[in-house]
């Protein structure tokens, strides 16, 4: 032991060796620590939102609504923005950015006593897509997933007929995840004759092919008998499904939240029929 042999402490040290007093220096609990540092940071930046005293220098009005914002943040998401902020723009100069022909309640994200249903979502989609913000177009079609699990066939059948006459979708983002979602409950959907998704299929014929190629892709592997497995919910939870999946075919599972993997990454999770 360190103090063992010695009267005082400094006799200690002093008879401790080198290496081992520059070990224990060494091992010694840091004063800065960098991720608690990152969270203050963001707390702090996310409680400056629509704050008139932290500073903001760009006003954001829609309908009658307004948002006290900063160009830094917005400038660095938005790639309309920055060039909105920059440049020959003639809001470069101002101090207001006006956003017409847009809806201030997909702006504002969500009312704090709303469910955002699919439609919803394909209207923040449609936003990001318009204002060149990639990450939120990403959470909005990961969120549409979810939505359309316990959402109604009315709300889905307006949400693919904007999603396919009001969005691009470049990077096949939202579309891919619509037609999975259809593909998934397609007997329900397709057989039971549901006249207002007959109606979006007659009305959208650009969505009814992305359809009919998704079953066309699939149709050798229906021909193709899988055995069915039985999954556990990745949250560790008792929910168990039984299904036959191929490696490459999404599968969506909704528990406490939404799972999307493929068939490979549902392998992980086989497990024995419940009892």
């Amino acid at each position: 032991m360190l103090y063992e042999a010695a009267d005082t402490p400094h006799k200690a040290v002093k008879n401790l060796p080198q290496r081992s007093l520059y070990n224990t220096c060494m091992m010694a609990e840091p004063h800065f620590n960098k991720s608690i540092a990152d969270a203050a940071l963001l707390v702090h930046i996310t409680g400056a939102y629509n704050d008139p005293l932290q500073f903001p220098d760009l006003t954001v009005v829609c309908s009658e609504r307004q948002w006290h914002c900063h160009k830094l943040i917005l400038c660095a998401h938005s790639e309309w923005f920055k060039k909105a902020c920059s440049g020959d723009f003639a809001e470069a100069n101002q101090k207001t950015i006006e956003l017409k022909d847009d809806d201030d309640v997909v702006l504002r994200a969500s009312k704090p006593d709303m469910t955002p249903t699919v439609v919803f979502h394909v209207r923040v989609f449609a936003l990001a897509e318009k204002y060149f913000i990639k990450g939120l177009g990403d959470l909005a079609a990961d969120a549409f997933a979810s939505a359309a699990m316990t959402g109604s066939v009315e709300d889905l059948s307006l949400a693919i007929s904007e999603a396919y006459g009001k969005t691009l979708d470049p990077d096949k983002v939202l579309r891919p995840t619509i037609v999975s979602h259809v593909l998934q409950h397609r007997y329900r959907l397709l057989k039971t004759g549901e006249s207002a998704f007959d109606r979006v299929m007659e009305e959208t014929p650009a969505f009814a092919a992305d359809l009919v190629r998704a079953m066309a892709r699939k149709s050798n592997k229906w021909y193709t008998k899988k055995e069915d497995k039985w999954y556990k919910c990745p949250d560790g939870c008792r929910t168990r499904f039984r299904a036959a999946l191929h490696e490459d075919e999404d599968f969506s599972m909704f528990c406490d939240r939404l799972y999307r993997k493929s068939g490979k990454e549902w392998e992980t999770y086989v497990t024995t029929e419940p009892t």
